[in-house]
């Protein structure tokens, strides 16, 4: 079992260097940390190019049992000093991966009968993203598309803040044309989030095939998403200020839907 001690390590320099989104995009790789989101990674068929373990962390908190999960891939140990530099959130359980990108693209997407998916639009804040992500997945969402996306799915931030969701949910990255066109033609009743909405959200029937729409917080959405033969919605607001985190506001929404669907949430 390989180990490794110093920072100048060329492994460790290059886990160091995809740190930056321009590395990541480059060479279609990305790093995660943490059993949980490495395990949901690999359970929805990520690539695993390296494992790598800082022994003395890990079994605080696992098990050999736990780390023989990841088959066929032995892991690369590490010191502490090593993993300190490369770990990015406190409390870590010691465990980091390499892992391959997917290609997330419309022609490969799958859906079941009267699908309910979400559409992003411009969110850029990752903590953010990974926030609504973790809703989305919480909620039983059957894909999101990332449209006009401001942000990179592989942002360690955005990892962090979906708790691995960004591994479990049907992602989709396109332009918001090529979206829109694509729920158009499959016949989706297309609800855009928008504050001077007249109908409110609980009037609205999520039940068919349904694609929920949210802007940035900054901008809220586009004219892209504000065409006739959309049905745009609001949530109603008693207070002084006109609006909710976009996180919020979408968890709402999306357990509308799944009132209206029936779908036990106990």
């Amino acid at each position: 079992m390989e180990h490794i001690s110093s920072l100048q390590n060329p492994r460790i320099k290059f886990l160091q260097r995809l740190e930056k989104s321009s590395e990541r995009k480059q060479t279609g790789q990305f790093v995660t940390e943490g059993f949980r989101e490495l395990k949901l990674a690999v359970d929805n068929h990520y690539e695993l190019a390296e494992l790598y373990v800082c022994e003395e962390v890990f079994y605080k908190k696992h098990n050999a049992n736990e780390l023989s999960q990841f088959v066929g891939k032995d892991p690369i140990t590490l010191s502490s000093q090593v993993f300190e530099k490369l770990a990015y959130r406190e409390g870590s359980d010691g465990l980091i991966g390499l892992i391959k990108a997917k290609e997330h693209r419309l022609q490969d997407l799958r859906l079941k009968e009267k699908p309910l998916v979400v559409v992003l639009e411009q969110v850029e804040k990752p903590g953010n993203a990974g926030a609504i992500l973790r809703t989305c997945d919480a909620a039983g969402v059957d894909a999101v598309f990332l449209a006009d996306t401001l942000t990179d799915l592989y942002n360690p931030n955005l990892i962090r803040a979906s708790l691995g969701s960004v591994f479990s949910l049907k992602l989709i990255v396109d332009r918001s044309e090529v979206i829109k066109q694509w729920l158009t033609d499959q016949h989706f009743q297309i609800y855009p989030a928008i504050v001077e909405a007249k109908e409110l959200y609980f009037q609205s029937d999520f039940r068919s095939s349904t694609a929920i729409v949210m802007g940035s917080e900054a901008h809220g959405l586009s004219g892209k998403w504000r065409s006739q033969e959309m049905k745009p919605v609001r949530i109603p607001m008693r207070g002084q200020v006109d609006s909710l985190n976009v996180a919020n506001a979408l968890s709402i929404l999306v357990f509308e839907a799944l009132r209206q669907r029936s779908i036990s949430v106990g």
